[in-house]
């Protein structure tokens, strides 16, 4: 892999971690905003499964370490590498596209 390729991988998951905490903010936000006044629940639902769509690969890397007892930096270890799978994911998306179209 040459550097450039990495810097773009550190790049896309960076922008992925950016967009999943502002799925997540606007959940919260959302959640927030009494029903009477607007009613949210459908963008509440639409919000919840892109978050469930970003946090793919999560869940089955939990599954490594199952139970009460995982350590308490396992959550974060976990989102770095989820962070990471989704920028090689994208960046390599990006490089295949570019060589498709040349």
């Amino acid at each position: 892999m040459n550097r450039r390729f990495l810097i773009r991988v550190t790049l896309f998951a960076c922008l992925y971690y950016l967009v999943f905490l502002s799925v997540k903010g606007l959940i919260f936000l959302f959640s927030h905003v009494p029903p009477g006044s607007l009613n949210l629940s459908w963008a509440i639902s639409l919000l919840g499964g892109i978050q469930h769509v970003l946090a793919w690969p999560r869940p089955l890397l939990r599954q490594l370490w199952p139970g009460e007892s995982s350590p308490a930096m396992l959550n974060i270890f976990l989102q770095i590498v989820n962070c990471l799978l989704w920028g090689l994911a994208l960046a390599g998306l990006k490089s295949f596209l570019a060589r498709a179209r040349k």
